[in-house]
């Protein structure tokens, strides 16, 4: 398994036991977002593998952002490697004219 080089950084600092702010994150597909956002932007060429180890995001609120013109395989296959991962939540949120919130995985509370 290999960690995409977006996901590199925030590899390391789970590695070292950090966790992001309040466990939750926002992965960008090209839609410009808020600075104070904890953004990490996917690279339009990234095409989501098998081999793909996105393990950084187990146990966090994962929200994906995208446009109406991302490519719909490329989607889906980001959004399988991220639930394999088994974060605590994925929410999609479409970015156009009228956007849309989608919960491919509901939440847990924590105790």
């Amino acid at each position: 398994m290999r960690v995409p080089s977006w996901l590199q950084e925030l590899d390391s600092a789970r590695q070292q036991g950090l966790m992001p702010k309040d466990r939750y994150l926002v992965l960008s597909l090209g839609v410009q977002l808020a600075p104070s956002l904890p953004v990490i932007d996917v690279p339009s060429d990234y095409w989501p593998s098998e081999e793909d180890s996105l393990a950084a995001l187990a146990a966090l609120d994962v929200e994906v952002v995208f446009s109406e013109g991302e490519r719909f395989g490329r989607l889906r296959d980001l959004c399988s490697r991220i639930l394999a991962a088994e974060p605590r939540r994925l929410l999609l949120m479409a970015m156009n004219d009228k956007p849309a919130l989608m919960a491919l995985k509901k939440g847990v509370t924590w105790h």
